[in-house]
């Protein structure tokens, strides 16, 4: 893949950037040469990522289990139903076009910086895990662990009702972990959560 992807960069002249969300960026492409990027693409079976999903470009998770040997739950695999189920929830509340920062990792090392997302799982035993919420998009500010030792299940359960409030709560242009820490809602999950 790589030198295929070396290949068509040369070939096409664009150039390839790297993001802090693990995605390659082929910038500074012509205008004429697109419809044959996107052939060559589709020929590489990524013609699909010229235009990704919005949730797929904010979702990020670590290699986890059986790579890692510090992963004590799944991250990488466990990444595209995890994310498929919390894009329906999000559509399930109007809210399916909005980018929330969703970052999953097999351990509390952080690999994929959970700690700065809006909603993050860091696995602390297979099929269980803490989630952190309240980061910042931007990833300026940290997120605050909210419910610890709970399932992919128990962490969409906990988010349905946020991802309601936010629906109907938000500022315009206001993003999901400022929401949430503007409404105060994180402390009240974890007192929720304790008892």
């Amino acid at each position: 893949m790589r030198d295929q992807m070396a290949a068509l960069l040369q070939q096409y002249g664009g150039r390839l950037r790297l993001t802090t969300n693990q995605n390659l960026q082929l910038t500074h492409v012509e205008a004429a040469e697109r419809d044959q990027l996107q052939w060559r693409l589709d020929d590489l079976g990524l013609g699909w990522r010229l235009e990704p999903d919005r949730q797929a470009a904010h979702t990020l998770s670590c290699v986890a289990l059986p790579t890692c040997g510090l992963a004590m739950a799944e991250a990488e695999r466990i990444t595209p139903d995890l994310m498929q189920r919390f894009s329906a929830l999000k559509r399930r509340h109007d809210i399916g076009d909005l980018p929330i920062t969703l970052r999953i990792t097999g351990c509390p090392n952080g690999c994929s910086r959970p700690y700065l997302a809006e909603v993050a799982l860091t696995g602390r035993a297979p099929g269980l895990y803490n989630l952190y919420l309240g980061g910042s998009f931007q990833g300026h500010r940290l997120a605050r662990m909210v419910a610890s030792n709970v399932s992919e299940e128990a962490v969409l359960e906990l988010l349905d009702p946020l991802f309601a409030r936010f629906s109907t709560q938000r500022r315009e242009d206001e993003h999901f972990g400022d929401f949430l820490v503007r409404k105060q809602l994180l402390g009240a999950i974890s007192s929720s959560h304790d008892s």
